[in-house]
């Protein structure tokens, strides 16, 4: 994590760290990067040095990672409709991650932009309208935006890019803010919960699409798989009714 309002101060940490002599780094490890929040609708933003350079730019040049995965989004569904969100969504989903692919391509890192099944619309058979060569047809500002962030990631950072399409991806995780969690605590409370059951998709377990991802960013580095889109999400094809109901006689 990483703060975009204090990026120069970070930079010269780092590079007073690595202009000591290889011998006198022994037992000085690099300076650890603040624990803060990195604005990823602000990485676009000239970082203020003078030198045109963003905030992705600045933060990629500190650390030069081999690899960087977009988890980060806006994925409120319904509040990305709101017209005061637009600007935010658009920066966040779509000129962010496109900042960070062209910052990460002048390193030569590999950048891995998580997408979703909200890209398509949904009509038609799932093996014949959403492959990783359908045409994207979203239906809303969310999927749009994600639609737009994935061609803008692919323009921006080439070859070096994957873009990770998933689906209703549930597990562990600190917020609990997941599907799971939300069924979890309305059935602890013994509360109604509204569930969609025209909208059928493919549950995601979080450590298998993790593993699938640093599989894949591993095969890119080594040449065996080539950039672009991968549909990455569970095995099987259900409603969220369906799901539902498995979670709830679990």
């Amino acid at each position: 994590t990483y703060c975009a309002h204090r990026p120069l101060e970070d930079e010269r940490r780092m590079r007073e760290w690595q202009a000591r002599p290889a011998g006198d780094r022994e037992g000085h490890p690099p300076p650890p990067l603040p624990s803060m929040y990195f604005d990823l609708a602000a990485a676009a933003d000239e970082c203020g040095d003078g030198t045109g350079r963003s905030h992705a730019d600045v933060l990629l040049e500190c650390v030069r990672p081999g690899a960087v995965f977009i988890c980060a989004a806006a994925t409120w569904v319904d509040g990305c409709e709101r017209p005061c969100e637009a600007g935010k969504v658009h920066a966040t989903n779509v000129v962010g991650p496109a900042a960070v692919c062209e910052a990460a391509g002048r390193l030569g890192a590999t950048v891995l932009y998580f997408s979703s099944d909200y890209v398509f619309d949904g009509k038609g058979e799932v093996a014949e309208c959403c492959l990783e060569e359908s045409a994207p047809r979203p239906l809303n500002t969310y999927g749009l935006s994600k639609a737009q962030g994935e061609a803008a990631c692919m323009a921006a950072g080439g070859r070096n890019v994957l873009v990770l399409r998933t689906a209703v991806v549930y597990g562990p995780e600190a917020q609990g803010k997941n599907f799971v969690y939300q069924l979890a605590r309305k059935g602890a409370a013994r509360e109604a919960m509204a569930v969609q059951g025209d909208h059928s998709s493919s549950p995601t377990y979080s450590a298998d699409l993790a593993a699938a991802a640093c599989l894949l960013a591993r095969k890119l580095a080594l040449g065996e798989v080539a950039g672009g889109v991968y549909n990455v999400a569970g095995p099987e094809v259900m409603s969220r009714l369906e799901f539902a109901r498995r979670v709830a006689c679990c």
